[in-house]
């Protein structure tokens, strides 16, 4: 009895150590058709916002063994970018294009974040859901792209951080 009496504090003992071990993957990179910036003739229209293919994933998971298998947990993601090179007359918005995939048993359920949103300097809520996903496909749009703005290679990093929901 005592043995076991042991193997079950053990147990809860890993349990409690990785109760909260939640984590984000992002993969891939953004590709914006360079057909968008082409300008072949005078008076034709120039294009004010660009639109990315789904080249950027996220995955969430948790450390925890059960809480993946079962889904045992819910989250939440927020979104931010730290400009490096960026004009402030342009805008970078954010949207999830799909749901991924679930690697949970239970509690599958993913939600918000399908309009494109303004990303900012400041966390903003993006979406959230419950258990493991996999692959939730990211687009990016830029806005009020203009002949005007002195050209330059633009860079910012965008940041994305899960919580417990």
């Amino acid at each position: 009895m005592k043995k076991y009496f042991i193997y079950l504090i053990f147990f809860f003992l890993i349990t409690a150590i990785n109760a909260n071990s939640q984590r984000i993957y992002v993969s891939g990179d953004p590709t914006f058709p360079s057909a968008a910036f082409d300008l072949t003739e005078a008076g034709n229209n120039f294009e004010n916002s660009v639109t990315s293919s789904s080249g950027t994933y996220i995955t969430i998971t948790h450390q925890n063994g059960w809480y993946r298998l079962f889904g045992n947990f819910n989250w939440r993601v927020t979104i931010h970018k730290s400009d490096i090179i960026w004009n402030p007359s342009l805008e970078l918005e954010a949207r999830r294009s799909g749901n991924g995939s679930s690697g949970s048993l239970f509690n599958n359920w993913i939600s918000g974040g399908t309009n494109f949103q303004t990303v900012t300097n400041i966390p903003s809520n993006f979406f959230e859901g419950g258990a493991v996903r996999n692959d939730v496909p990211v687009e990016y749009r830029i806005n009020n792209i203009s002949v005007l703005i002195p050209a330059d290679d633009f860079e910012t990093t965008i940041y994305y951080t899960v919580y417990e929901n």
